[in-house]
Parts: structure tokens; C-alpha cells; sequence
């Protein structure tokens, strides 16, 4: 979405500043158009649907002659249309009347005021650039979307692939990042712009958003793979982030077109692993048991195991019991070193050994010390990773 906000940012108007209705300024923007002979022919607003939701307007004003009437009747009209803001030409109004203003102030309908150093061909312009770049982006993370399914025809995928600006003959890694604080969707948004316009003479890496998080491309060849690091850094640093301030899954390395939904999901699942063990960054090829349990967590024979297996901890609810799953969850994320567990516990050996031995009785009692870790870890695992909101 882009607002009128963004458009007196980043086009010719940013040196003007909103004379009136600064409460709209989030208005969306779809459009933008001239308006100056429409108001001069009587009725004409009433029988023609020139102007409505979401339009950006350009006027000289040059059919009001100065009459401030005819500019107070105008901005009713417009807001009347749910018409996003106006720019006007100061030639009539060298500053915008208190009636003018004070309407505009109560129905949070912004105007800005300039002068001669700019053309309206430029705003239109301008504003059209930004709305293609929006567009852009919405496309890019709704094919995104289409890629994080699995039942595309490598046919499909080609075709996504290409349409996002990829191009055949070369392999692909993605990285699904996952930045610590929450940022606006309008912010994310111009982060990929600004990459797209500093590096579109590349063509070596891609930025772009999917929900809450940046999806980024990198083309690996002889030439690109000991960069992937510094490309990493570098649009993380563009989007105000670096490494130990995010989440990063690295899906493994595929053709570019016909297999970048394979890195997409890698990258994606390698991502919700990093944040639930904290580490900044993990790699699907890297991470072991997890890549299995992230990839098919959801999977209702996967869900039932984990239930099964970790019922008899989950469904009481003595505080002991709680300790047992606690202490068990604990253990598997140390990898089963009864040492560190212990510590992270704040318990004595003897009570975590204790412990242990409570939970094998409840959960496994026949299973040798091998399987049972074995069979604890991967429940444990698909356990944590189906309680966590993926938004994915």
C-alpha cells in the first residue's frame, strides 16, 4: 500500500510541506491524476465518475480565479469522493484559506501547497513510479506465497521464478530472515524498494518481503558463492539490521528457476529453527533431525506421534509432571549433554538423573538409552515447532 505520506516522500513534493488535513496523510494512494476543468463545467463531478477512492490529485486551481468558495465547494466534492489528497499550484492561493483549512483539518483530507520548480508531469510521474514498484513488491510476496505450497509443477515454478527476475542457467540460495522487533508492512516495503533501485544493475541478489519477514535471493556461481555473506550483510544493513539481530534460515543451493520453491521452504522452515534454538543463523543442510521435523511438523501423522509419545507429561497438570516435560525439552535442545542441561535447570545432577528416570517410565520404559533419546527428541522437536506461530 502506498499513502500519500510516501508520495510526498519520495517524489518532487518532499521540499513541500502539508498545509492542511496532516491527519490523512495515511491515506492510500492508488492513483494519481490532474484535476482543473472537470470543476468548471456545471455538474460535470455529479454525471461522470472522473475521481474517487484512493486518487492522488494535481489542480492549478485555475477555475476558481482566486474565489475561495469555489475552492471550499472543490474539497468538499473530493472528500465527498474519498479522494486521497490534492497538490496544488500556489498561483491563486499563495497559502490555503481558514474555511478551506479547517475543513480539511476535521475530514483529515491533506493538501499540499508548491510552486513553479516543479511541473505536474513530474508528480504524476513520480507517484506512477511508486505505485509500480508497489505493485512489484504485492506480486513478489504473493508468488512467495504460491512457492511455500508443494504441489507446483517444476513448470510452475519456472514460470514464478522468472517473473520475479530470475533467469536460467544459474542456482539460487534464499534466505528467510526473521528480524527481532516487528517493523511496519510500509517499511519493509520501501527497504526492497531501495534495494531493487541500488543493485538493478546486479542482477546477483534479491530482496523481498514476505508477511513479516525478508525474503533474499542470492545467484550462486564461481564468482558470487564467497560473496553470499557480504550480500547478506549488506541488505541487512539497508534494512537497519545486522546478523545477531535476527532470525536467518539458508535454504540449500537449487537451480534458480525450476527449484527456487525448494530453497524458499528450506530457508523458511532452517528460519523458524534459528528462532526457537536463538541462534542468528541456521543452515537446512546443517541442522540434522530438525530439517525433517520442520518440514513436516505439521503433518497430522507427525502431530499425532508427538501427542502420543509426550501425552502422558502433557496432560497432567501436577506441577511435577510440568518439571518432567520442562526438564525433557531442556535436555533435547542441549542435545542431551546431561551436564549443561542440569545447569540451564538449576538443579542438582541427582534430581535431573532422578528426573530423566521418571520421564523414561511415563514415556518409553522398554527402550534402551539409545532410543529413547532417540524417539524423545524427534516428539520433543515437532512438539516445540508446532507451538510456534509461524505465519507462514
Amino acid at each position: 500500500m502506498i499513502t500519500v505520506s510516501e508520495v510526498i516522500k519520495n517524489s518532487c513534493l518532499k521540499k513541500y510541506p502539508v498545509a492542511c488535513g496532516l491527519g490523512g496523510i495515511d491515506n492510500e494512494v492508488i492513483r494519481s491524476g490532474i484535476v482543473d476543468y472537470e470543476f468548471s463545467i456545471e455538474g460535470y463531478i455529479e454525471k461522470n465518475n472522473s475521481f474517487g477512492p484512493g486518487d492522488f490529485l494535481i489542480s492549478s486551481l485555475l477555475f476558481t480565479h482566486g474565489d475561495e468558495e469555489k475552492l471550499l465547494d472543490m474539497v468538499k466534492k473530493l472528500v465527498k469522493l474519498d479522494v486521497s489528497g490534492l497538490a496544488v499550484k500556489n498561483i491563486f492561493f499563495s497559502s490555503i484559506p481558514d474555511r478551506v483549512r479547517n475543513f480539511c483539518d476535521e475530514n483529515e483530507f491533506p493538501v499540499i501547497l508548491f510552486d513553479n520548480d516543479i511541473y505536474f508531469e513530474d508528480i504524476v510521474s513520480d507517484i506512477d513510479s511508486l505505485l509500480k514498484m508497489s505493485d512489484w513488491v504485492n506480486k513478489a510476496e504473493h508468488q512467495i506465497e504460491i512457492m511455500l505450497g508443494d504441489n507446483l509443477t517444476r513448470y510452475e515454478v519456472e514460470a514464478l521464478a522468472r517473473d520475479m527476475g530470475l533467469f536460467k542457467g544459474s542456482s539460487a540460495r534464499v534466505y528467510w530472515i526473521r528480524p527481532q522487533q516487528a517493523l511496519s508492512q510500509n517499511r519493509m516495503k520501501k527497504t526492497v524498494k531501495e534495494y531493487a533501485n541500488y543493485f538493478k544493475e546486479d542482477r546477483k541478489s534479491f530482496l523481498f518481503k514476505y508477511r513479516q519477514f525478508y525474503v533474499f535471493v542470492v545467484i550462486q556461481d564461481d564468482t558470487n558463492q564467497k560473496n553470499s555473506q557480504i550480500l547478506l550483510e549488506e541488505a541487512l544493513r539497508l534494512a537497519g539490521h545486522n546478523l545477531t539481530e535476527c532470525s536467518i534460515g539458508a535454504g540449500g543451493v537449487h537451480d534458480a528457476l525450476s527449484e527456487l520453491d525448494f530453497s524458499i521452504r528450506e530457508a523458511a522452515w532452517s528460519c523458524q529453527v534459528a528462532a526457537l534454538l536463538d541462534k542468528s543463523i541456521m543452515n537446512y543442510h546443517d541442522m540434522g533431525i530438525w530439517s525433517i521435523a520442520a518440514a513436516h511438523c505439521k503433518s497430522p501423522y507427525m502431530a499425532e506421534y508427538a501427542q502420543r509419545y509426550l501425552s502422558p507429561l502433557v496432560s497432567e497438570k501436577a506441577d511435577s509432571t510440568k518439571d518432567l516435560l520442562e526438564t525433557l525439552i531442556t535436555t533435547v535442545l542441549c542435545e542431551g549433554n546431561s551436564k549443561i542441561s542440569s545447569k540451564k535447570l538449576n538443579i542438582h545432577d541427582n534430581t535431573y538423573r532422578y528426573r530423566m528416570n521418571k520421564i523414561r517410565e511415563k514415556t518409553d520404559p522398554n527402550a534402551s538409552d539409545y532410543i529413547f533419546y532417540e524417539n524423545a527428541s524427534i516428539a520433543v522437536k515437532i512438539y516445540l515447532l508446532r507451538n510456534m506461530d509461524w505465519n507462514i
